[in-house]
């Protein structure tokens, strides 16, 4: 049975006239008016970016400002963009990251206790995990090197606490094994040796994200699988380990690379939201918090181009998530508001 909640959200195209192609060279920031809409576009140049595979946002160098650290998966590198506090930017440094071309995410934790943001990356290319120790001024002089077996080809990494010692730990996927690799971090900055958890995953993982999804207070993963058009969801067992939750085909379009939880209908269970294209949507599973998904809905997201991410964030301040799809191809920028109205069910055959 599928109950569709088509009524929980509400459209609003944003920017639809600008072009910012993905191998584009500039930041751009909209600053946010409170009921849902930006500004117009601040444009601040970067330098030489081919491709922005990801984008964090976190104070790197602790003046309580945000700051941005954006991957740039064709040259290896990440590019450091110091904040002011008034929503510009001014260039900082750029890390050199041995050409992890792959990284598509740039998880950032302290893992060494040191109270300075650290980050790290999984190199598709030479099949191992980094760590890079930032130094709370805006760089990373130290690297540490989490080395996995030869040709994993590992393509995703998560970060958080998996075995409950209040340390961060690191998590990617073994494209070869089909396995999960485990590295449990010890708080100074070293880790354990890669334990593997979990055999029978897809080869090729888009996109990994993490929380509590059984409600057992242990750290679940979401695995997204672009070749099967499907996800899967790893039940935590608060020791590092993993077993098989549920798995879900995306029969809405193919996905794209990015996957955001929230709880979109405020019932206390974790949501997951995917954006697709061919067609282009939103599809939205809506949890039980015992780690399956029962429902679902689908909200068109206008035209957009092949290259889309989804985020999730309250753009009206009214305590209800809302999602934006920004689209790389064609600079469309799409919001849709939550109506608060997800509770309203419709049953279809």
């Amino acid at each position: 049975m599928k109950v569709s909640r088509k009524y929980c959200f509400e459209s609003n195209l944003f920017q639809k006239k600008k072009t910012y192609r993905y191998n584009s060279t500039n930041l751009i920031v909209m600053l946010g008016n409170g009921d849902g809409t930006f500004s117009m576009p601040i444009i601040f140049p970067l330098g030489y970016i081919t491709s922005d595979n990801g984008i964090t946002v976190i104070d790197v160098n602790q003046d309580t400002l945000l700051d941005v650290i954006i991957i740039n998966g064709y040259a290896g590198t990440a590019t450091i963009a110091l904040g002011n506090g008034d929503g510009s930017f001014r260039n900082g440094s750029i890390l050199i990251m041995d050409y992890c071309f792959s990284s598509k995410e740039i998880p950032v934790s302290d893992f060494n206790d040191d109270m300075c943001s650290d980050i790290a990356v999984v190199c598709y290319g030479d099949s191992n995990a980094y760590v890079y120790f930032g130094n709370c001024n805006g760089s990373f002089p130290t690297k540490l090197i989490l080395a996995t077996e030869e040709k994993n080809l590992p393509q995703a990494i998560v970060v958080a606490d998996f075995n409950g010692d209040e340390h961060s730990d690191i998590v990617i996927n073994n494209s070869r094994d089909r396995t999960i690799g485990v590295f449990i971090g010890y708080g100074n900055g070293s880790f354990e040796k890669q334990k593997k958890s979990f055999s029978g995953g897809g080869y090729s993982v888009s996109y990994m994200v993490t929380d509590d999804f059984n409600e057992d207070g242990n750290q679940d993963i979401v695995v997204l699988y672009s070749a099967t058009n499907s996800f899967r969801v790893l039940l935590g067992h608060g020791n590092g380990s993993f077993s098989e939750g549920a798995r879900l085909i995306v029969e809405s379009g193919l996905i794209s690379d990015r996957i955001v939880t929230k709880d979109f209908n405020r019932d206390g269970h974790v949501d997951i939201g995917i954006a697709t294209h061919h067609p282009y949507t939103i599809t939205i599973y809506f949890g039980n918090g015992n780690g399956q998904f029962q429902t679902y809905i689908l909200l068109s997201t206008e035209t957009v181009g092949f290259e889309n991410d989804i985020v999730a964030g309250d753009f009206n301040g009214d305590d209800y998530p809302d999602i934006m799809i920004t689209d790389r191809d064609f600079g469309n920028v799409i919001i849709r508001l939550n109506a608060g109205q997800c509770n309203t069910s419709i049953v279809l055959d």
